[in-house]
Order: structure tokens, then C-alpha cells, then sequence
């Protein structure tokens, strides 16, 4: 769980460095995708299962982090008002 939690933090601070417009929801997104292509991968092996409850419990982590860091970034990385504008996806520096 520490391990899920870590990624979309990091992942969520490193979008919003790069500008992204949401960068906790992509985050989220992305850690959620990679825990499920993690399951699928390790089902190949012998040994291992697919194991749904292991899904939950990498979503659940993530979504524990996204919370508090969504208000980290908003307040870290603040959007100008005409971010929402088609061509200017700024934030202020």
C-alpha cells in the first residue's frame, strides 16, 4: 500500500510540475491502470494469481493518498484564471 500511495504522490507532483491541468485525477489514473496491468502480468507466472482483492487494496491506497495531496497541489501549485482558456494551460511560477 505504501508503495501505491508513493507513486501517485510523486506522479501527482511530477504532472503538476509539467503543467497538467488535473494532476491528481491523471495520477490516480495512471497508478490505478498500473496496479491492474501488474495483476495481469503477474498472473503468467507460475505461482501467481490474479488476485482482485489485491486491485482493491492498491486502489484503496491510492485514493487514500489522492485526497490530502489534491489540496498539496492546489495550494503548491496554484492556476491563474484563464487556465481553463483554450491555449493557455499556465500556472503561476
Amino acid at each position: 500500500m505504501l508503495a501505491y500511495g508513493m507513486l501517485c504522490g510523486f506522479a501527482s507532483l511530477w504532472l503538476a510540475n509539467r503543467m497538467v491541468r488535473r494532476p491528481v485525477p491523471c495520477a490516480v489514473f495512471l497508478c490505478m491502470l498500473f496496479g491492474i496491468m501488474i495483476e495481469c502480468v503477474q498472473s503468467a507466472f507460475p505461482y501467481r494469481s490474479f488476485e482482485t482483492v489485491d486491485i482493491f487494496i492498491n486502489c484503496c491506497a491510492v485514493l487514500a493518498v489522492a485526497v490530502p495531496l489534491h489540496f498539496y497541489v492546489r495550494r503548491a501549485f496554484p492556476v491563474k484564471e484563464d487556465a481553463g482558456k483554450v491555449g493557455t494551460n499556465c500556472r503561476l511560477q
